[in-house]
């Protein structure tokens, strides 16, 4: 079987989705109409199943925007972080065990305030990722930097 062929056959914006699952480092796999993305360097871990082009290609590009704001994360001391008061604070020890773990955790949304204020950063979103770094003891935290004041 050719390419020239294999393109015939494919969907619509398909072989553009493939390319950019590949460029990601992800695979794109076909099986009974449904399309399966998985990671190319580690072939056990399946990122979804999706029924069409158009949300595969969707989830191929949240995957790239997760990838690239965890790029952008610095690591920020956690006594520099004005906090937000926790509307769930059960869910804090849960986050503390992954965080135990070494589990992949989203970086925390800080905003930069203006100088002369007690605290240099602000929380924007993860009360409950910050409130479970210290209470394990962590004294630095992955974050990404949204705006400034």
């Amino acid at each position: 079987m050719t390419m020239k062929y294999l393109w015939k056959t494919q969907k619509p914006g398909e072989r553009r989705t493939r390319l950019y699952a590949y460029h990601m480092g992800l695979m794109v796999r076909e099986r009974d109409g449904a399309f399966t993305l998985v990671d190319r360097y580690d072939r056990k871990r399946t990122l979804g199943r999706y029924r069409s082009v158009a949300t595969l290609y969707r989830a191929i590009h949240r995957y790239h925007l997760r990838e690239l704001r965890e790029l952008m994360a610095l690591r920020i001391p956690i006594a520099l972080i004005k906090p937000l008061p926790c509307n769930r604070p059960e869910t804090v020890p849960h986050y503390a065990a992954m965080l135990r773990e070494r589990r992949k955790t989203p970086p925390i949304m800080v905003i930069k305030q203006r100088r002369g204020s007690r605290y240099p950063f602000r929380l924007f979103d993860g009360a409950h990722r910050l409130r479970a770094a210290k209470l394990i003891g962590r004294k630095t935290i992955m974050a990404n930097v949204v705006a400034s004041d």
